[in-house]
């Protein structure tokens, strides 16, 4: 949440990665991306990772400076769940 949370310079973020809604994300360690706008302004990212470590080097490296220059505020604090097991609809 913050001033520079919205959903257009979301959307800004996204063109920048040159991915589009409901397309592929652009690291293949991301499994599943979600967002929604929550009451007041803002809004809660879920993302499920391979790793800690390919999360952490993605957002240090790839989405951190561009959230940094569109003005979205750094996304901490960050809740960590280890996930044991996941299905898929399909391959």
């Amino acid at each position: 949440n913050g001033p520079g949370a919205t959903r257009a310079n979301y959307d800004q973020l996204l063109q920048q990665l040159g991915v589009s809604p409901e397309g592929r994300h652009p690291d293949p360690d991301c499994l599943f991306h979600w967002i929604a706008e929550t009451p007041g302004g803002g809004f809660r990212v879920t993302d499920v990772w391979t790793g800690q470590a390919q999360f952490d080097e993605f957002v240090q490296n790839t989405i951190g400076p561009i959230a940094q220059q569109l003005g979205i505020p750094d996304p901490h604090p960050v809740n960590v769940v280890e996930v044991a097991n996941f299905l898929t609809a399909g391959s």
